[in-house]
């Protein structure tokens, strides 16, 4: 027995050391130009094979200036320096689901090398950079103060090049990209030694101040995530019930976990009806997307009508999509020239669960709310299934969608692409998300106060004295 477990043990780290010696090698070594631009030209003939419209939203002659401009100026260099060099050209095109993802892998052997990113969790608006958190042990670092520099670099023009490398039709859900992905940005774009000197505005008494932060190792860096509450379970799913006002908050921070999913919202709505909720809130303003078919499930739960979350669904029949099996080849059989796939798709009606929400329904909505959640937004609006409260979605009504991902043949990196166009419910093609009938802003310089919801659960209680008004009259 001893044997096996030494053995066991000895199986695990010789695995581990494998996977940093992979990773080493991959993280550091040398392509070539021709190897570099190969994998560049390899990219756009996938993107422009796959995608049903690759320049919907760029134009394509200045997109072929730019890659002209940096295949000649490419010199030999690492992934990243690829990745560098060739995301903002992905990022031109304006497709939230067409980009050239990051390397991950540098990262990871960044941290293995002793090496720490920004302490804090930060979020943008309107060109500017605010405090959201911080994760060390100085409460100066008042929650909604403004970033004005990091290491003397003005932070407007560290959210305009981080923007640069994120794909997104909308300028609104980039800034929410630039958020997400701030830590893993700073540390490629703008090097540092782990430390960080920044000028900021105080939220507590608006005075500017400057300070050297320390920043976090690999596992200060994930148990802070892990604690974060925009990255833990709790902030993706919750249920909250308000007593006060009859009504209970639903939050749906992904449309994913299948079976979690499913049982997390069927266990809430017997806890809802259980409680005699008149009014339920749901709130998917973090909801980035994930399987429609579980913005179906939702909905029959609220209800009872026929629905379908999108009207028509266009398909590009490219070799590669062929080749992937996942649709019924009888719809091809017969037109093997067949370029395009078009579904028309009816409303459904969909079997209506035991413990039906009978009465009226809130949807909370941000820039983040994203692809699958922009697409339950749009039915929620289209079927006027209830009101929705908050800000415009960061995705379209009509877009391009359905991520299609793909290694580079040399560099290994990964990118992804559109191989779908979609027509959500109701959805027009005017470049806009679903706008809320009541547009609401949060207070960034109160986190902790949330201005959507109270202003929701204001409504509410209107609601409820018009209604004990006239019953009493």
């Amino acid at each position: 027995m001893l044997f096996k477990i030494i053995f066991v043990l000895g199986t695990l780290v010789a695995g581990l050391l494998q996977f940093q010696q992979d990773s080493l090698r991959i993280t550091e070594q040398m392509f070539t130009r021709e190897d570099l631009v190969s994998d560049l030209e390899f990219m756009f003939e996938r993107f422009d094979e796959i995608h049903p419209n690759l320049y919907a939203n760029a134009d394509k002659n200045r997109m072929s200036e730019k890659i002209k401009i940096v295949v000649d100026s490419m010199s030999s260099g690492t992934r990243m320096d690829f990745w560098k060099n060739v995301a903002p050209l992905a990022s031109d095109l304006n497709d939230g689901h067409t980009s050239l993802l990051f390397p991950s892998e540098e990262r990871k052997q960044y941290f293995i090398e002793g090496g720490k990113l920004f302490p804090f969790e930060v979020y943008t608006r309107k060109g500017k950079l605010f405090i959201q958190r911080y994760f060390g042990e100085n409460l100066k670092f008042h929650p909604g103060s403004e970033i004005i520099s990091i290491n003397k670099i003005p932070a407007k023009d560290i959210i305009s090049k981080m923007k640069d490398y994120l794909s997104a039709e909308r300028e609104s859900f980039k800034e929410q990209l630039v958020s997400y992905n701030f830590h893993s940005f700073f540390w490629a774009l703008f090097k540092s030694s782990g430390t960080f000197l920044i000028k900021y505005i105080s939220a507590y008494d608006n005075e500017q101040y400057s300070a050297v932060v320390t920043g976090l190792n690999q596992f200060e860096f994930e148990f802070s995530k892990r604690n974060s509450l925009k990255e833990t379970a709790v902030n993706l799913f919750g249920l909250e019930i308000f007593p006060e006002y009859n009504s209970a908050l639903l939050k749906i921070g992904m449309f994913s976990y299948n079976n979690f999913f499913e049982a997390f919202v069927d266990s809430s709505m017997n806890e809802i009806n259980k409680n005699n909720c008149e009014y339920l809130i749901l709130d998917i303003r973090q909801n980035r997307g994930g399987n429609s078919n579980l913005g179906d499930k939702l909905i029959t739960y609220f209800y009872d009508q026929p629905f379908s979350q999108f009207e028509k669904i266009e398909i590009k029949l490219s070799d590669t999509v062929k080749s992937m099996n996942w649709f019924d080849n009888n719809l091809i059989s017969g037109k093997p020239e067949a370029k395009r796939l078009v579904f028309e798709l009816p409303d459904i009606k969909f079997e209506k669960p035991d413990n039906f929400f009978e009465g009226e329904v809130f949807l909370l909505t941000s820039p983040f709310t994203f692809s699958s959640a922009n697409a339950f937004a749009s039915a929620f609006k289209c079927y006027e299934m209830g009101t929705i409260i908050g800000e415009e979605t960061g995705g379209l009504t009509v877009s391009y969608s359905d991520l299609l991902t793909f290694k580079l043949p040399k560099t290994k990196l990964t990118a992804g692409v559109s191989h779908k166009r979609m027509f959500e419910a109701c959805g027009n093609d005017n470049g806009r998300g679903v706008i809320p009938h009541h547009y609401v802003t949060p207070n960034f310089a109160a986190p902790d106060v949330d201005t959507v919801l109270n202003y929701t659960l204001d409504l509410i209680a209107s609601k409820r004295a018009k209604s004990y008004s006239l019953n009493k009259n």
